[in-house]
């Protein structure tokens, strides 16, 4: 094997028979996702400065909040993303890479303080907060395990299965994109821009939280690397009930669409 992060210890891994068309396949599908969910992100800046503008006129906390909480998650769902990239191109070090887990795991840790927050003085709690709670503290000490297991010989494969699995935070953008138009946006069902959106959050679900997510927890199995299987694997099955659910929903959109399509043709 002639790949820089795993030149050692790693004969008798499985996955890295075809890691290099794993590798490239991946980053070339996360270079598109990003670049096409970055335009949309830039489209909807100036929209979203001047709704926060407005909410902060009327003094509406709450909104404010949510609009903050949003724009983190998508700033922090492209920096992680994008270091991910960088990392399996070798263009990013092991400890350059520990300081954007840092970074994550501050944001997880913050978004976690606004959910407390929200449930004390707001007296809201959802099964949404419930899932969020679970996942923010999940992938955090993921990230947390593998700054602590920096000295071990393997790390470099930790390394690869944790920024894999970590390029999942790409189709965030997508969704918080729509969760913007969903609150925003008069009519946001019958606009394209929300379908072109939604039709873009499922394939990268698919790909990257569906296909992905699920393959490196088999091959965490294969290479007998059970007790990080078992850390990530209700990652895994959260992101499998998510993609059940936007299928549906996506299905729903197609079915609503062709519906009026063909009452179109017949007036």
């Amino acid at each position: 094997m002639n790949y820089e992060i795993h030149n050692q210890n790693t004969d008798n891994f499985i996955i890295f028979d075809n890691y290099n068309t794993y590798n490239y396949s991946l980053i070339f599908n996360s270079t598109i996702s990003f670049y096409i969910s970055l335009y949309l992100f830039l489209h909807f800046k100036p929209v979203f400065k001047n709704e926060l503008i407005f909410k902060f006129r009327n003094n509406d906390k709450l909104s404010i909040i949510h609009l903050l909480t949003y724009g983190m998650s998508s700033i922090h769902s492209i920096i992680l993303s994008v270091s991910c990239i960088l990392y399996l191109l070798n263009m990013l070090n092991i400890a350059q890479m520990f300081t954007v887990y840092y970074f994550s795991i501050a944001y997880f840790m913050g978004d976690l303080a606004i959910i407390f927050l929200n449930m004390i003085f707001n007296k809201k709690f959802s099964k949404e907060d419930m899932v969020f709670i679970i996942h923010h503290f999940i992938t955090s000490m993921m990230e947390l395990y593998v700054i602590i297991s920096k000295n071990k010989d393997n790390i470099k494969d930790l390394m690869f299965y944790l920024n894999g699995g970590l390029i999942a935070e790409l189709p965030v953008i997508f969704l918080n994109i729509i969760w913007f138009m969903k609150n925003n946006v008069i009519n946001y069902y019958d606009k394209p821009l929300f379908k072109i959106s939604f039709a873009l959050l499922w394939i990268n679900y698919l790909i990257f939280r569906f296909i992905n997510v699920n393959y490196l927890c088999i091959s965490l199995i294969q290479n007998n690397l059970i007790f990080e299987f078992l850390l990530s694997s209700p990652v895994a099955m959260m992101n499998n009930y998510w993609f059940y659910k936007l299928t549906k929903i996506f299905i729903s959109i197609l079915t609503v669409s062709k519906n009026i399509g063909i009452n179109n043709k017949t007036k």
